[in-house]
């Protein structure tokens, strides 16, 4: 049969064309999808394919990545039913570029002082971290180290894991030393950042991520008294202190003055037992449970003569020290003085 002759510069365009493309599939291993990445040197292209069809190239190790876990039995509190277990996190590795991804959040719940957290920080990935930086979007929340040099993948058989602590800053801290700002009433919040770098599937240097999320539930110890002039400024210097008070402990109470009428009003969120006893009788009895935005009223005439001494106990919850000292032992007590 006669082959019938390309006719025009068309035709022989794409001839040449269907020609190229053929010659390139010949060339290639595989004319679908891209070769996966394994690493050449170990590639055995063997000798036949019915008797010796070669070794194919290992594939490289994944690239390394950050995972957090609580570290519950070296903290204070244990982490609430909040927390994302590690299994549920998905990174995506096709980019070249920055792989990063949010990771767990952890709600640390109650805190009534100044408390620290721990945690556990592995490389989930296959290639080893390194030059890795840790911080935190709020400086209420101490974070410690703030940089680590080198974290291996982890295989099982690490003799040392990094733990990470984290303080969150809340007033007086748990041994009842010093006394810092307090936190704000309720939920509180801190990102912290994890950065540094690994490799990728293919070889290449890429930066990896991780942005955990803590959440802490900060409770505190606050009251207001108002008389008949309105609000009492419950720390006054010049008042002085009054001493030989039993639920004192030994240490001394301030005194406030008033006038007229009292109402005393619990403005934090935590509960306050309230216990009362008059100067000449410094043992005090229960008297209520404030609770958050509840108040109690006391008339003039019950301790205009003799005075009347508040013993307030918020179960070791810090307060505002500027304002009202904590003793010791952790109770707020004030004698009130006044005229009707």
């Amino acid at each position: 049969m006669m082959v019938q002759r390309v006719r025009n510069h068309a035709e022989r365009k794409l001839m040449r064309s269907i020609w190229q493309a053929s010659l390139i599939c010949l060339l290639t291993i595989s004319c679908g999808g891209e070769p996966t990445a394994t690493d050449p040197t170990s590639n055995d292209p063997g000798t036949d394919p019915g008797t010796d069809p070669g070794t194919p190239g290992t594939s490289l190790p994944t690239p390394g990545r950050f995972a957090l876990s609580h570290a519950a039995g070296l903290g204070s509190a244990p982490p609430s039913g909040g927390l994302v277990g590690l299994n549920e996190l998905k990174l995506d590795l096709t980019a070249l570029q920055v792989s990063s991804f949010a990771g767990p959040s952890f709600d640390l719940g109650a805190i009534r002082a100044t408390d620290q957290f721990f945690f556990n920080l592995s490389n989930a990935g296959g290639t080893s971290i390194t030059g890795i930086t840790i911080a935190s979007d709020n400086p209420a929340f101490e974070v410690s180290p703030t940089a680590i040099s080198e974290l291996p993948p982890d295989t099982g058989t690490a003799s040392v894991t990094p733990i990470v602590r984290v303080t969150a800053i809340h007033g007086t801290v748990a041994s009842g030393l010093a006394f810092t700002d307090l936190l704000p009433a309720g939920a509180n919040n801190a990102v912290i950042d994890f950065n540094g770098t690994t490799t990728d599937s293919v070889g290449a240097s890429i930066a990896v991520a991780l942005d955990v999320t803590l959440t802490v539930n900060a409770f505190v110890f606050d009251i207001q008294i108002t008389d008949a002039n309105g609000v009492v400024n419950e720390i006054d210097n010049s008042l002085g202190s009054v001493f030989g008070i039993l639920d004192a402990g030994g240490s001394g109470v301030p005194r406030v003055f008033v006038q007229g009428d009292i109402v005393v009003e619990n403005t934090g969120n935590v509960d306050i037992a309230l216990s009362t006893s008059v100067l000449l009788n410094t043992r005090s009895s229960f008297l209520t449970t404030l609770t958050p935005g509840a108040s109690v009223a006391f008339p003039a005439a019950d301790f205009a003569a003799e005075g009347l001494i508040l013993v307030m106990d918020g179960g070791g919850t810090v307060f505002d020290q500027r304002r009202l000292p904590i003793l010791p032992n952790g109770l707020v007590i004030v004698l009130i003085e006044g005229t009707p």
